[in-house]
This record gives structure tokens, sequence and C-alpha cells, in this order.
């Protein structure tokens, strides 16, 4: 499970703000027979389902996929960037990592917590860059809803402000739309 968790981690900082996996599913014709959405294929999507109000109060915008599937965990989500490029971005993405999972990677520092009556838990996936930056996995019912936020030395208006602060900010404000069934 640790190999799992720090696929995902590595392909999250591989993906970073580039293009992932696109494409849309065919719809299935008339005579296929009926197949069950994949998980990742019902309930919340990371791409669509942060309320633009969200957006607009902490000045960010959708930079694009944000795709990974490494040794059986699958990840699908966007990034979003500072429109004026002097804030934190994150990436919140839909995964098959459970929340045992990621505690069992990142047992040093994962803290569970609790936001909104919904099970949580911060987690350092990037040591080297723990004062600029926060993860958080929410957990539903097909794995978790995973927040990385980054919060470069050089973002002027954001710096100041402690990552996890921040990200557990942007998160009191986007669970909502969260299904815990997604």
């Amino acid at each position: 499970m640790a190999v799992l968790a720090t696929g995902i981690a590595g392909a999250l900082l591989v993906a970073g703000c580039g293009g992932g996996a696109g494409g849309s599913p065919r719809p299935a014709t008339s005579a296929a027979p009926p197949v069950a959405p994949s998980p990742q294929a019902t309930g919340f999507d990371p791409c669509r389902d942060i309320p633009e109000t969200v957006l607009r109060a902490e000045n960010l915008e959708q930079s694009g996929p944000q795709d990974a599937s490494v040794g059986g965990v699958t990840s699908t989500g966007c990034g979003y960037v500072d429109r004026q490029g002097d804030g934190y971005f994150v990436r919140v993405m839909k995964s098959s990592l459970t929340l045992d999972m990621i505690k069992a990677r990142y047992s040093d520092s994962y803290r569970a917590q609790s936001i909104a009556g919904r099970r949580t838990a911060y987690y350092t996936p990037h040591p080297d860059r723990a004062a600029q930056s926060c993860a958080l996995g929410l957990e539903i019912a097909s794995g978790t809803v995973l927040f990385d936020l980054s919060n470069p030395e050089t973002a002027a208006r954001t710096a100041s402000r402690n990552a996890c602060d921040l990200l557990d900010h942007f998160v009191r404000q986007v669970v909502g739309s969260i299904s815990p069934n997604a």
C-alpha cells in the first residue's frame, strides 16, 4: 500500500500543472449490455463541481486536468491557479486512494481531523516543501478527494500565510458541494 500511495504522490508531482489524460467515454450503443459507471465517473467532479463563488473568492481559475493512474490507484481532477499568479495553487483530485492508505504511507505527518462532520486527514507528501505545501484527504464512498496546496515563497499575496491554514479555508468552502456518497 505504501508503494501505491508513493506512486500517486509522485504522479501528482509529475503531473504538475500540465495537461493529463483527456477525452470522454464514448456513449454505449443500445446493443451493448449495461455497464455500471466507474467510481470516478459518478458523484463529485473536481473539474466541474468546485463552486464558482469559491473560485472567485479565492482568486483561482482552472489550469487543466491532473489525472493519474498508478499501481491500481486512479485519481482524476484539476489544478487551480491564482488568476494573477501571486497566490497559492491547489490540485483537487477524486481518488481511489483511501485515508487508511494515506495513513500507512504518511504515518509521521498524518493528522486525522473532522471538517463539517466529515472524516479528513492532513498529511505531508512533500517534506522538502513542508512550509509551503499542505495536503488533505477527504473521505468519500469511492475513496477520497485529495487536496494538495502549494503556497510558494514567491506568491506575493499569500506567501506570509500558512499553507495548511489556506487549505483548511479552501476545503471548508468546498466540502458542502462534495457528497459523502461520491
